[in-house]
């Protein structure tokens, strides 16, 4: 079951975090977490994305501490990764990040139908010097698959909230 699962997530449309995200819809899920809809405060407000964790997951602390890192992180094919924090939510201790808003994921995209082969020259090169940028920093990409592709104003960019150091016994699952 998801962190916030389909039903109870309806229940928390409208609820803010960290008194400052308001989860404005919800986007889905997995066992180990939700992601809903926000917008980050500013002239005019931004979309953004907040991803709900359990605390009490045994990477929890790591979790944050590489959320935190990759904060510091800029290139043109990476995420944003804007904020991250503690939260609870009836009376669960939760983890979260916020990051850019996408307005595709390869993932949606692969469900309505296979890339055609100029769509996927054109992905790769992003996607390639996005990897050798955090491999030449000595860190990888803890979870490449096609929901952690995606696309902000145009420019496709991979997901940011699952690096590790290389060499890490444990990846961000």
């Amino acid at each position: 079951m998801a962190v916030i699962s389909a039903l109870h997530a309806s229940d928390c449309v409208g609820r803010t975090i960290d008194e400052r995200f308001t989860l404005l819809r919800w986007l889905g899920g997995t066992d180990q977490n939700s992601v809903f809809l926000t917008e980050l405060e500013g002239h005019p407000a931004q979309k953004a994305v907040i991803k709900l964790s359990p605390a009490d997951a045994p990477d929890g602390e790591t979790r944050i501490v590489q959320w935190e890192a990759a904060r510091t992180l800029s290139h043109p094919h990476l995420m944003r990764l804007f904020h991250t924090g503690r939260c609870e939510v009836d009376g669960v201790d939760l983890l979260y990040v916020v990051t850019e808003y996408a307005e595709e994921v390869l993932s949606e995209i692969l469900r309505d139908r296979p890339l055609t082969p100029a769509e996927t020259r054109e992905m790769l090169n992003p996607v390639l010097d996005a990897l050798s940028w955090l491999h030449d920093r000595g860190l990888v990409h803890g979870h490449l698959q096609p929901s952690n592709i995606m696309v902000v104003e145009n420019q496709l960019k991979l997901s940011t909230d699952r690096l590790h150091v290389a060499g890490e016994p444990h990846a961000i699952s």
